[in-house]
């Protein structure tokens, strides 16, 4: 697992799967987190290869605030990294168990369409499933197989 150490709030990548990225949202947002979260996005465009994604809410995780989600907007709407994210990301999708959070993110995705295809899941499995499809339909190549992501992650993404 890669990503900043520290505290609860460091952002966490998970790329031990790689193609396929876990992004672990915070508990808390602020803007040092989409900071870190931004300068880790840009190691992974600078790799050049394709992956899918998952970012993973955990359990009592929120949403961003205004001022945050304002920030990762200008981010991702950038047409450099809408460009990058349409060459490399093949497929994002987003873990939130909270069905009020869930309807929250299906508003914002009715009036801002991400560069690559993204969906929402309940749980860890779907996400991982979702992903594994996208990252067939591409043709990606993977190294570990879905089953074996399925026995080690989602225990791993249930755990957080």
């Amino acid at each position: 697992m890669t990503g900043s150490a520290g505290g609860a709030n460091e952002v966490r990548f998970i790329e031990d799967f790689f193609p396929l990225l876990v992004c672990v949202a915070p508990h808390r947002w602020d803007d040092a987190w989409v900071s870190s979260m931004m300068e880790g996005y840009e190691g992974y465009f600078r790799r050049g290869e394709r992956y899918a994604l998952i970012t993973h809410t955990p359990r009592g995780g929120g949403l961003a605030g205004a001022k945050e989600r304002r920030r990762i907007a200008d981010w991702a709407n950038s047409p450099r990294v809408r460009k990058l994210s349409v060459e490399l990301c093949v497929g994002s999708c987003t873990v939130v168990r909270d069905p009020f959070t869930r309807a929250a993110i299906t508003a914002v995705l009715w009036f801002w369409k991400p560069a690559s295809p993204h969906r929402t899941a309940t749980a860890p499995a779907e996400a991982v499933d979702w992903c594994f499809e996208r990252m067939r339909e591409r043709a990606v190549a993977v190294t570990t197989s879905e089953q074996d992501v399925r026995q080690r992650l989602v225990p791993m993404l249930d755990a957080i």
